[in-house]
């Protein structure tokens, strides 16, 4: 044992690139203590340790002026605050609150994503299964809770953190909608205690209606969730280091491995301070209940037509076109035509630090084009799919550590990559980064990729140019290249020639 006097910073999200993921806890190589507080013995049964254990948690403001895209002239948009990504019947929203509720933290040493290798590791943390701890996220600050518990932590290197949750989540947010479009936002979707209310005006976000409140939704995601109002699942999401965390054999650890007891009083005390910083820029998507049609995929603006809504909710109102869950259920049962509803589009941006200080945080929009269209394209049909969000976070001098990418829309049109790693500073000032893509070498084993390792080797694509600390509103280009772990796969690589790309800062 010995005692971290870092502080380690994560955010929450679900696991690379796709929704909330569901998953079961892997068997922990922590050791129980017995009635005396000493450790056990033999089998490599190790010392106890007392763990000081203190969680602060705040999220990424979603809600500030400076994420506007552009000025937004073009929509023909009301003078109340617009935002980028609003939609017909589907689109983004403004996220005032977040509630989640976790139920238990380990340390992972993750070498691929077979559950069954060995050479994989957890260790238990924190266990609050029993009494879940409240995580309320909102206007860029959450409340904060300590915890003082016993636990053992198996020395060796981590790379990872999974924290677990009550599949259910509570929220406060609004959004806007041009229903006929026709360029003019026309309606308004928000909150209450007991309902989602859709009316048929433009509200104003300083002067909401009484009763716009938090509504409590019994899943998180429709494709993990086994009931349609309280989910019986806990999902877990996970976050990963910038470099490992070590935990180094001890001399308790080695007379404990050899069979001797070793009591609690004689360990060396164990503390460790998290920050958990949540993001929900574009998180939350909102619907009307409206499906649409498919042969709407021009999305010009002003044209009249209706396209599909977005993820996650249903195409259509076939039930077998909807995405369905191992327990019978689909998208179209969570999300029933008629009916307005809030619901998570891919993950969370999640950060994982030791040794970094207070960590800070940038918003970056990258764009195929300099008029970054976040939703709308109002003269190429089509050209929606053009921008994706950045968040990166910074140590406490500035240098940037690692990126999660998030998008204004579904898109193939332009792709990062959702984790950056390696950010190699030039002798102009700017970085060069590396993104995840891939998990299997060219032999087609699973090593995890630049996901589970700091290797620009494993990297799918570089990104050269990039003013990691340009001033809000600053606009630069970069090169993206392909890496090493591109492939044809998903017709993501860009070529020999690379690919120029539309850079803003927005917070």
């Amino acid at each position: 044992m010995y005692v971290i006097k870092s502080l380690a910073t994560v955010a929450l999200c679900s696991i690379l690139g796709v929704a909330l993921g569901c998953g079961k806890h892997k068997k922990s190589d922590s050791t129980s203590t017995d009635s005396s507080g000493s450790a056990g013995t033999g089998t490599g049964s190790v010392g106890v340790s007392n763990v000081a254990l203190k969680i602060d948690a705040k999220g990424v403001d979603s809600t500030s002026s400076s994420l506007r895209l552009s000025s937004n002239e073009s929509f023909g948009l009301t003078s109340t605050d617009p935002y980028p990504g609003i939609g017909v019947n589907s689109g983004e929203t403004i996220v005032d609150g977040l509630k989640i509720w976790l139920t238990g933290l380990t340390l992972n040493n993750q070498v691929d994503s077979n559950s069954s290798n060995t050479s994989n590791r957890t260790a238990s943390v924190a266990d609050w299964s029993a009494a879940p701890k409240e995580l309320q996220i909102a206007k860029g600050y959450a409340g904060t809770f300590n915890e003082t518990i016993k636990t053992y932590i198996k020395p060796g290197d981590y790379n990872q953190m999974s924290i677990s949750m009550l599949d259910k989540m509570s929220i406060k947010a609004y959004a806007y909608l041009d229903t006929n479009n026709d360029g003019t936002i026309d309606a308004t979707i928000y909150t209450t205690a007991t309902r989602v209310t859709k009316v048929a005006s433009v509200l104003d976000p300083a002067s909401m209606p009484s009763d716009y409140d938090y509504y409590v939704y019994g899943y998180i995601n429709a494709l993990t969730a086994d009931s349609l109002t309280a989910s019986t699942k806990t999902s877990s999401t996970l976050t990963v280091f910038d470099q490992p965390v070590t935990i180094p054999t001890t001399d308790v650890d080695a007379k404990a491995a050899a069979g001797e007891k070793v009591a609690a009083s004689t360990v060396p005390p164990f503390s460790l301070s998290l920050s958990l910083v949540v993001d929900t820029t574009y998180l939350i998507k909102v619907w009307d209940g409206r499906f649409g049609t498919s042969s709407a995929t021009s999305l010009v603006r002003g044209d009249g037509k209706v396209p599909p809504p977005v993820f996650p909710f249903p195409m259509d109102n076939i039930p077998a076109n909807s995405r369905r869950h191992d327990v019978g259920l689909t998208q179209l049962d969570f999300y029933p035509e008629g009916k307005p509803a809030f619901g998570v589009g891919n993950y969370i941006p999640m950060f994982g630090f030791a040794n970094v200080g207070k960590a800070t945080f940038g918003v970056f929009a990258f764009s195929l084009d300099q008029n970054f269209d976040s939703f709308w394209s109002p003269t190429n049909a089509g050209g929606f799919k053009k921008t994706l969000i950045l968040t990166l976070a910074y140590d406490s001098t500035g240098k940037p550590l690692l990126s999660r990418t998030t998008s204004l829309a579904e898109s193939l049109n332009m792709f990062i990559g959702a984790l950056g790693r390696v950010f190699e500073k030039q002798s102009d000032g700017t970085y060069t980064f590396y993104t995840n893509y891939g998990v299997k070498d060219a032999s087609g084993k699973d090593d995890g990729g630049l996901y589970y390792h700091s290797d620009k080797t494993m990297a799918g694509h570089s990104f050269s140019g990039f003013k990691a600390n340009a001033a809000v509103g600053d606009t630069f280009q970069v090169i993206q290249n392909d890496g090493p772990r591109c492939n044809a796969e998903y017709n993501y690589c860009v070529g020999s020639a690379g690919r120029s790309l539309w850079v803003k800062r927005l917070k």
